[in-house]
């Protein structure tokens, strides 16, 4: 039976609450406790060693744009689908993809003509649409609250019976010894229900005055 890392990171986190211990899963740090920002260097070492076979020095701007969304961007994607990546780390992929960008993996520097946020937006406002970690890392977790409201599975199950209950996605609130990914999305979760629209259905899990 094939279960994606998404589906079982959540059940362990769901179901069990286990004394602190540090393992891989597909090479994402799994832990029921909060994870620190030296469990996440790895990550980061990771991109970095990629530009070591790269010959950036030889490519044009353009050519550097597409190796930094297709590589550097989305070898986080798993990590960033169950966890949300702490700033320090981001801010330590984003130097990554800044150097590359400008040195082209080199040891010499150079001067950074265009604030990096700049070079963030769309094409169509002006910047080179490289994407944004701190967007994508969001929107994935995001997508957790959307199987919640969308979709049926064992998951949805214990989130409902251990977490619901009695409330909705909406008034759910934090409580005691609940799991540190439980927790993290419902950091996240009001940017969710900006984007939703509920569907009524017989009423029993909407609320008039708060729901869209």
């Amino acid at each position: 039976m094939i279960m994606p890392i998404g589906l079982v990171s959540m059940l362990i986190f769901s179901v069990v609450k286990l004394v602190f211990f540090s393992i891989k899963y597909h090479g994402v740090p799994v832990s029921p406790s909060r994870l620190h920002v030296i469990d996440w260097l790895p990550l980061v070492e990771k991109n970095s060693k990629k530009l070591d076979s790269w010959k950036g020095g030889m490519m044009s701007i353009a050519r550097r744009t597409i190796l930094i969304n297709s590589s550097l961007s989305n070898s986080p994607i798993y990590h960033m689908s169950i966890y949300p990546l702490p700033k320090t780390i981001i801010d330590r992929l984003d130097r990554v993809r800044r150097k590359f960008f400008w040195q082209g993996g080199g040891t010499k520097k150079k001067y950074h003509l265009i604030k990096w946020i700049k070079i963030y937006k769309h094409k169509k406002k002006g910047g080179l649409g490289i994407k944004d970690l701190k967007k994508i890392n969001i929107s994935l977790l995001c997508k957790w609250w959307w199987k919640l409201d969308n979709e049926k599975g064992l998951w949805q199950d214990i989130i409902e019976y251990k977490y619901l209950r009695k409330d909705t996605i909406c008034t759910v609130k934090h409580g005691q010894n609940e799991s540190t990914i439980w927790v993290d999305l419902l950091k996240i979760r009001n940017t969710y229900l900006q984007g939703r629209k509920l569907k009524v259905k017989n009423g029993k899990k909407t609320l008039f005055w708060m729901d869209s």
